[in-house]
C-alpha cells in the first residue's frame, strides 16, 4: 500500500516484492530525501540533486573509511507538484522502512541502509565486539534529533524478521544476521551451547540481545554468499 507521507515523509510504496523489493518515492515540492550510493534506479529529470558529506567532511570520511556507506551522499528534492524516484539494493531482498519518533535512533548492519529523511543525522559508532561475533567493527547510526517524525528505508538481504525483546528475555542471532536495532548496548556474547557444539556446529559465537529492545535480522546471510564466491574464484584461478 502507499504510504501517504506527512510533512517531512514523502509518500512511498514499496514494489517488486518477493525478494526483489524496490521502493518508489514520491517527493512533493521542495520535499527532500537522501540515498545512499548506488542505491537509485530511476527519476523524474526535474528532481534536484546535491551531493554532500552528511554532517560534514570528517564525519563523512569516517563514515567512508570505517563503514560500508559512502562518504559523499545525494539529497534529491522535489522541484514540481510530483516527484518519482526509484530505488534498490544490489542484494535481492526485502524493503524495511522504519518510522523513527523525536529521540528515536537506530543502528544499522553493512550494506543496509538504503534512503533516509534529512532530518536524520548520521553518527559512526564503534562495535568492538564485532570482531568476535563475525558483525561490523564499525556501525551506522541514524538519530532523529528534531522535532519531526522521521523515515528510514533499509534492505535486507532475503527477507527480514522484526524481534521485539521484552524486559527478562533475550534472544540469540546468528553471525552474518544483524540487520538492526534501536539498543546496540542490549548484546552480549553467548555461544549456541557447550564449547563442542559452537567449535563444531552450525554457528560459533552469536550475538545475544537483552530486553526491552527490538532488533531486525536478515533471513539470508551476506558472509556465507562472500565466503562462496571467494571459494569459487580460488578454485577456479587454481586450476
Amino acid at each position: 500500500n502507499m504510504f501517504s507521507g506527512s510533512k517531512l515523509i514523502p509518500s512511498f510504496k514499496i514494489i517488486d516484492k518477493e525478494g526483489n523489493a524496490s521502493v518508489k518515492i514520491n517527493l512533493r515540492k521542495d520535499q527532500q530525501i537522501v540515498l545512499n550510493h548506488n542505491t537509485l534506479s530511476y527519476l523524474d529529470s526535474h528532481i534536484d540533486t546535491k551531493t554532500n558529506s552528511q554532517g560534514g567532511v570528517l564525519r563523512g570520511l569516517i563514515r567512508g573509511l570505517m563503514t560500508s556507506q559512502s562518504m559523499f551522499m545525494t539529497t534529491f528534492t522535489g522541484t514540481q507538484a510530483n516527484n518519482n524516484l526509484v530505488c534498490s539494493s544490489f542484494l535481492p531482498g526485502s524493503m524495511v522502512p522504519l518510522l523513527l519518533n523525536p529521540g528515536e535512533k537506530i543502528v544499522v548492519s553493512g550494506h543496509s541502509l538504503l534512503a533516509f529523511t534529512t532530518n536524520l543525522t548520521l553518527n559512526t559508532v564503534r562495535n568492538f565486539r564485532g570482531i568476535i561475533v563475525q558483525e561490523n567493527l564499525f556501525l551506522t547510526e541514524l538519530k532523529n534529533e528534531s522535532i519531526n517524525k522521521a523515515m528510514v528505508w533499509l534492505t535486507s538481504y532475503g527477507g527480514y524478521h522484526k524481534l521485539d525483546i521484552p524486559a527478562g528475555k533475550s534472544t540469540k542471532i546468528a553471525h552474518g544476521l544483524f540487520l538492526a536495532t534501536n539498543n546496540l548496548n542490549n548484546y552480549s556474547m553467548s555461544r549456541l551451547g557447550s564449547v563442542k557444539t559452537t567449535l563444531l556446529g552450525t554457528t560459533s559465537i552469536m550475538m545475544n540481545f537483552s530486553g526491552p529492545c527490538t532488533v531486525y535480522c536478515h533471513t539470508r546471510n551476506y558472509n556465507y554468499l562472500v565466503h562462496d564466491i571467494q571459494k569459487y574464484l580460488n578454485i577456479t584461478y587454481s586450476n
